[in-house]
């Protein structure tokens, strides 16, 4: 509740995680809409919350207990994606260097 009020992204890796997200957005549609689905568990808890919540894993690795792997990997992954995002040019970026 508090990184959602703090407009703060959450990557939830594992069932109790994506538990505690499924409450917040049971008591409040949208309390989740911060929440990102870093890896699904390969249980079935896991999936129907995931359902439920309509939300995608970055990850799917296969594993069950992977003790935060999958989300630590994707919280890489999005860091790597938000630089690259920042640094890249744009084409009309790339267009006017090049005249």
């Amino acid at each position: 509740v508090a990184a959602r009020m703090g407009r703060v992204p959450v990557v939830l890796d594992g069932v109790i995680p994506l538990a505690a997200a499924a409450a917040v957005q049971a008591q409040a549609a949208g309390g989740a809409d911060h929440c990102l689905l870093g890896h699904l568990e390969d249980t079935a808890a896991a999936r129907k919350a995931a359902v439920a919540m309509k939300k995608t894993p970055i990850l799917e690795l296969g594993i069950s207990m992977g003790e935060g792997i999958g989300g630590a990997l994707a919280a890489h992954l999005l860091r790597a994606a938000a630089r690259a995002h920042a640094e890249l040019d744009t084409r009309a970026e790339r267009t006017r260097r090049a005249t």
